[in-house]
């Protein structure tokens, strides 16, 4: 009797035992697959370039900084400086550089005009433009636009630019376009008188540069 219960105890053990390393084993698989499946944020927030094809409609040219510089850097932002270069351009022989600090998450940089050639928006499709981006990331961009006596802002959709040169960036400004508040407006608040015109770039972003020019409305 005493020899049958010490099989049965050994068979016990032993099974139970490889129940225990079985366990064991399975969690161990399962931990590594769920840190094998999370995404690497950082190379998604990388993007290539912009090459729009122009749409339809008539070209007018806001500006293409050939006339002098008429942008600057926004003091309360991250933007420290809006000049000229001729060092790059996609039209003419100079275009604007502008220059901002490393962007922390949720900061931006502003660049703003408030001496455009044309305050009169009304019909205007697009807001299009040329830049070099000089990081080597992508960075985020939104334009926004002060108008009418009260001068409510309206934003556009924000678009991502690859980093080297992206051409014909466009704003749509009949369509995703917010208030202050992000509540959808149909297009700029009155679009015949504009005041100000903001080209925003939003962080996460390391320092450095932008070259931009050719800036354009389409109607």
């Amino acid at each position: 009797m005493k020899k049958k219960a010490y099989i049965s105890l050994v068979i016990f053990t032993l099974a139970f035992t490889l129940s225990m390393f079985s366990c064991t084993t399975t969690s161990n698989i399962s931990s590594v697959k769920e840190k094998t499946a999370e995404p690497n944020q950082e190379s998604s927030k990388n993007v290539h370039a912009i090459h729009n094809v122009l749409p339809d409609g008539d070209i007018e040219l806001l500006d293409s900084f050939e006339e002098g510089n008429f942008w600057q850097a926004e003091g309360e932002s991250y933007a420290t400086d809006a000049d000229l270069t001729e060092d790059w351009s996609s039209e003419g022989e100079v275009s604007g550089l502008w220059q901002f600090m490393s962007i922390p998450q949720e900061e931006n940089a502003v660049f703003y005009c408030e001496g455009l050639i044309d305050t009169n928006w009304t019909g205007a499709k697009y807001f299009i433009f040329d830049v070099n981006n000089t990081l080597s990331k992508s960075i985020t961009v939104q334009l926004a636009i002060e108008a009418g006596k009260t001068k409510e802002t309206t934003y556009t959709e924000k678009v991502t630019l690859g980093s080297g040169l992206n051409t014909n960036v466009m704003f749509s400004l009949l369509n995703q376009t917010t208030d202050e508040n992000g509540l959808q407006v149909p297009g700029i608040t009155e679009a015949d008188n504009i005041k100000k015109a903001m080209i925003v770039i939003y962080g996460k972003a390391l320092s450095g540069e932008l070259n931009i020019d050719n800036i354009r409305l389409i109607r």
